[in-house]
């Protein structure tokens, strides 16, 4: 019997390539999986003709074994822009004769078993080139089934997780200075094993705690355990105390830069546009795990930090005035910064010029303005 499995009972964990895996705790997990599938589609793909040198008589309920292609030859197959013609199929012909597959027909056949209902002769000038049909057609894709995975949570720590850090520099001594590794995880009963991270955002208002959205591409398939929800709830390691860092303490570095004393809230976006690369399979498409990247490059990877204070700097030259933002964030149990990586994501650091400004008041409100940097990181 099937049951709904409650919000609360549906764990998240993400991991890095080779590295342990973390609790996320989320608020709202989504997985949605699409591809394109544009028609395969010849001209004339839906007009039966059939060789011969003169006129074809049936009778009722006679059955003929027919060859595709145009009069007087030479044959030709089936297209393969169909999947198949069915059994039973009509074709309809310019005189009004109707006639109907007899078996299934498939592209490369060159033959075709082809019954009358009725007693009726097809025309050679008319009707034996221009039967017409409806046909199931194939489809072709010019990319792989992907999934996209959106993750809802709350930032526990100072720290980003290894995962989440899209910059993908963990050390001083990281080189390259990009890193293109894959993350694996679950969210209750199904496991995803390729999973490469796009895009992150995290915002923060005072005396709030830090929401985040993280997006994913997935590919290949997903592995289902139905005990893993109980293994996950009776492992204690899960299931330790998180601090939740909020904006009661937490401090922008340089908001004076850009006219503020204050802030109100703030906005960390980081997005990489990726492409990703896949080998031809040589034994076919029916593998097992699906169609997989041998690598998910990173094309571009911009930064962008928008906070929200009680003022903006009015003076900004023509070239696009720069700022230098960092925010730190400090959780309950805060002590210092010496434990962040030398990673520049990890430090939540934009320096670029200002691309956005806005300033606004209402009725029952402050005056309030909003400044908005950006910077490439590659």
């Amino acid at each position: 019997m099937s049951e709904y499995i409650r919000y609360e009972d549906v764990p998240v964990v993400i991991g890095s390539l080779n590295q342990e895996p973390s609790f996320v705790f989320s608020n709202e997990v989504s997985l949605s999986i699409q591809q394109s599938l544009p028609v395969k589609r010849y001209i004339d793909d839906h007009v039966v003709s059939f060789t011969n040198t003169g006129d074809i008589t049936f009778a009722a309920n006679e059955v003929k074994t027919l060859t595709f292609g145009s009069q007087g030859g030479p044959s030709m197959p089936a297209p393969d822009s169909i999947e198949m013609i069915p059994k039973g199929t009509l074709i309809s012909f310019p005189t009004g004769n109707k006639l109907y597959f007899e078996e299934n027909v498939f592209p490369g056949s060159y033959f075709a078993k082809i019954k009358a209902q009725n007693a009726c002769t097809l025309s050679t000038s008319v009707d034996c080139e221009n039967g017409e049909i409806e046909v199931n057609r194939n489809y072709s894709t010019d990319n792989p089934i992907a999934g996209d995975l959106v993750v809802n949570f709350y930032v526990d720590s100072g720290n980003l997780k290894s995962f989440f850090n899209l910059t993908g520099i963990f050390s001083e001594n990281d080189y390259p200075r990009v890193n293109e590794n894959k993350v694996t995880g679950f969210f209750g009963n199904y496991f995803f094993d390729d999973a490469y991270l796009e895009s992150l955002n995290f915002s923060c208002r005072a005396f709030y705690p830090f929401t985040a959205t993280a997006r994913l591409k997935t590919f290949g398939t997903l592995r289902y355990e139905s005990s893993n929800i109980d293994n996950f709830f009776n492992n204690p390691e899960y299931n330790a105390q998180k601090n939740l860092p909020h904006g009661a303490r937490t401090n922008i570095v340089g908001k004076e830069g850009v006219g503020m004393t204050t802030n109100l809230s703030f906005d960390y976006t980081i997005n990489s546009s990726r492409n990703y690369d896949f080998n031809i399979e040589t034994g076919g498409a029916n593998g097992l795990e699906g169609e997989l990247p041998v690598r998910a490059t990173k094309e571009e990877t911009v930064t962008a930090l928008r906070i929200e204070g009680e003022n903006i700097n009015p003076y900004l030259t023509l070239s696009g005035k720069r700022a230098n933002l960092k925010i730190q964030l400090e959780d309950i149990g805060f002590t210092n910064f010496e434990h962040d990586s030398r990673g520049k994501l990890n430090s939540f650091e934009v320096y670029g010029p200002i691309v956005a400004q806005d300033l606004s008041v209402g009725d029952g409100s402050y005056l309030r303005g909003s400044v908005t940097v950006q910077d490439t990181y590659r």
